[in-house]
């Protein structure tokens, strides 16, 4: 019952800041959900959890995107998404979470 509720907790604040801030809800939910489940099945997880948020954003601001442009993002989209499949297969966990919590950073910075 505990990674049920890690993951009842995680996707509650996930989906809070996905909700305010149009993005960040994986970011968000994944740290908590770590604490009650292996790093590999809250990636998978999130994942699953994650796809109908994104449809339901990408429905809600169908009107503001430029379709025409979406091509570029799909065709990149892919590629990253079996990279990243691969790498979570072959990398350790721990490089991994240090990865990641470089880009965050790097970003925050950035902004």
């Amino acid at each position: 019952m505990e990674p049920y509720l890690y993951a009842f907790l995680g996707w509650l604040l996930g989906g809070f800041a996905g909700g305010v801030a149009g993005f960040g809800g994986m970011m968000t939910a994944l740290p908590v959900m770590t604490l009650g489940m292996t790093a590999t099945d809250a990636v998978l997880t999130c994942c699953i959890t994650g796809a109908p948020g994104c449809m339901q954003l990408a429905w809600l601001y169908r009107k503001n995107a430029v379709w025409s442009e979406m091509k570029w993002l799909w065709a990149s989209c892919l590629p990253g998404c079996i990279l990243g499949a691969y790498t979570l297969r072959v990398v350790p966990m721990r490089w991994l979470q240090i990865a990641i919590s470089l880009m965050i950073a790097v970003f925050i910075v950035l902004q």
